[in-house]
């Protein structure tokens, strides 16, 4: 099953964020005062394993949100875990098993090569990315990740921690950027 991101409009409070401090593979950058912000799906009854899971990329400092090259091949992605109160590994799904599989594979600088729209492809010696900008001013677009439950075998219900790290291409120059790789960041989620 291919997953591809959607535009959506703005939607409520941030729930949670990570810390800056991550440990990176050779050449990958850290955070870069980067950090995640999940927003509500649902008006004050926070996050729950039903509904798709939105996030925007975050100036740590400041709490702004700010333009990044996500990796539209959801191996690529980011690496998500989800974890039950005795704090167990819940198991995966088998598309829950396709983010990520391939996480560590990005190489840490790519060149520009050309842009349709919002994607963008970038090239280096040994991949082509193609990624997708996700601009959020004002609330104009953020990604999304299918519900929980697609993702994970929950089969009780209960509080559940979801812990998220994604990477991320930044501008380093107007047709180079470098691959960041953010510190996990993790929020609470229910099972109804």
């Amino acid at each position: 099953m291919i997953l591809r991101f959607l535009i959506v409009g703005a939607l409520g409070a941030l729930l949670a964020s990570a810390s800056e401090t991550t440990v990176v593979g050779p050449g990958v950058q850290p955070s870069a005062g980067l950090t995640i912000g999940f927003v509500a799906q649902q008006s004050g009854q926070g996050l729950d394993t039903a509904h798709d899971i939105t996030y925007e990329v975050l100036n740590a400092k400041s709490n702004r949100t700010v333009t990044v090259f996500l990796p539209e091949d959801p191996a690529q992605l980011c690496m998500l875990d989800l974890f039950n109160t005795e704090g167990e590994r819940v198991l995966k799904t088998t598309l829950g098993r396709q983010l990520g599989a391939r996480f560590d594979e990005l190489e840490q600088t790519v060149k520009l090569t050309e842009r349709i729209g919002p994607r963008t492809i970038f090239q280096s010696s040994s991949n082509t990315v193609t990624t997708r900008s996700f601009r959020v001013d004002g609330g104009a677009s953020m990604p999304i990740l299918p519900a929980p439950e697609r993702l994970f075998q929950i089969t009780k219900p209960g509080t559940y921690t979801l812990r998220l790290q994604i990477q991320c291409y930044i501008p380093i120059t107007n047709d180079i950027v470098r691959l960041y790789r953010l510190a996990p960041a993790e929020v609470s989620l229910i099972k109804r």
